[in-house]
């Protein structure tokens, strides 16, 4: 079955089953005080970093590291400009992080910043904020829930089973969807620290084509898991949108007869972890792989330009394009299946450099996940 909601203005909206969350305007973020970053330069991976004035934060507060980009970071980046990139759209790039401790100027964070940040190409700030309307422990379990397509290529129905609004610490547990045109679960809109485990997608009713199928989506959210969770029939089963901040991990999930590749699907998502993934093809009757691509998208789509970096590929099972952007970096570890230079297939963009390739076609075999490895090392708990 399918339920219809009724929005406040009286039309009816058919695009969610169960939308969790606020739809506030413009993100719903206020800003109450702000701190330029003081360092030239700050690194993948840096939970210190240093600013103008940090007397107004506390610890144990929670900010946001935004990154401030200008027209030379654009032409750095293959001239992103050309697909009508803007210093403005990509200035609005946020990292939500929590104060650890603070001395002097100097301010230690619970996470690392997934993204450089450099003063020659427009440096940072840190902000005290506040997100309006935001909701916070709420989830979904054990439901199966159905779309009503009238045909296989109806699309008057419903696009998502499940989608975050503005959720921090939320769930899906053991949720099987079929027939809608979109997926089982988007998670946006600033959302954090959402867990999706257990769950499937399958038999997506829709045209094969662009803005359709995306089983598992991520878009503007950060400290999301998937894990253990099955698409079948999908394009995009298990994929990042435009500028999803991150970290964000996509663990020991399966992709069946995918019509296209996982992965960052535009516009420059940042800290993407795609954990022991197996992507089988709809193209072919036998165990052909599917893809899992980072690259330029040049101009697809609307100009997709830079998929992703700082995307780790970790003992994967389908073709990998795996390329890296000027003053960042991606890899493929231990993945199994074809590289890019193999002369039946190519990238949108051959020009681009590669990223960093390490025992492909063979997994990494004492290490078998990297999340679980690094959780186990973290706070202890069984590698699986």
């Amino acid at each position: 079955w399918y339920h219809y909601t009724d929005p406040a203005d009286g039309v009816e909206d058919r695009s969610t089953l169960f939308e969790l969350g606020t739809k506030s305007g413009n993100g719903g973020v206020v800003e109450k005080f702000n701190t330029k970053i003081a360092d030239d330069y700050v690194p993948v991976g840096a939970t210190i970093l240093t600013v103008e004035d940090a007397s107004s934060f506390v610890a144990g507060e929670e900010v946001v590291v935004t990154q401030q980009v200008n027209d030379d970071w654009l032409l750095h980046m293959s001239n992103m400009g050309q697909y009508d990139w803007t210093p403005e759209q990509y200035s609005r790039r946020f990292w939500r992080r929590r104060i650890v401790h603070i001395e002097d100027n100097t301010i230690l964070f619970d996470a690392p910043i997934v993204q450089a940040i450099e003063a020659q190409y427009g440096g940072g700030f840190v902000k005290r904020y506040t997100f309006l309307d935001e909701v916070s422990n709420i989830g979904i379990e054990s439901l199966r829930l159905l779309s009503s397509p009238d045909t296989p290529d109806d699309e008057d129905h419903g696009q998502y089973a499940i989608r975050f609004n503005r959720v921090k610490n939320g769930w899906v547990r053991q949720v099987s969807a079929s027939f809608f045109w979109g997926g089982v679960v988007q998670v946006q809109a600033f959302s954090s620290y959402v867990t999706i485990e257990d769950s499937s997608m399958t038999k997506h009713t829709s045209r094969i084509q662009g803005g359709r199928r995306y089983a598992f989506n991520l878009n503007d959210a950060e400290f999301v898991l998937v894990q253990r969770c099955l698409a079948s029939h999908g394009r995009h089963d298990f994929v990042t949108g435009s500028q999803t901040n991150g970290p964000n991990v996509f663990v020991d999930n399966l992709s069946l007869n995918s019509f296209s590749d996982n992965g960052p699907h535009h516009r420059y998502s940042t800290g993407l972890l795609m954990d022991s993934i197996k992507s089988l093809s709809a193209e072919s009757d036998s165990e052909e792989h599917s893809n899992f691509h980072v690259q330029n998208r040049g101009a697809s789509g609307s100009g997709h330009g830079w998929s992703g970096a700082q995307v780790m590929f970790w003992n994967l099972e389908g073709k990998v394009i795996c390329d890296a952007p000027n003053g960042a970096m991606n890899w493929a570890i231990g993945c199994v299946g074809q590289i890019v230079d193999d002369e039946r297939w190519t990238s949108i963009s051959p020009e681009e450099p590669r990223g960093i390739f390490q025992s492909h076609g063979q997994h990494v075999s004492d290490i078998r996940s990297l999340f679980y490895s690094q959780l186990h090392d973290r706070i202890g708990t069984n590698n699986p």
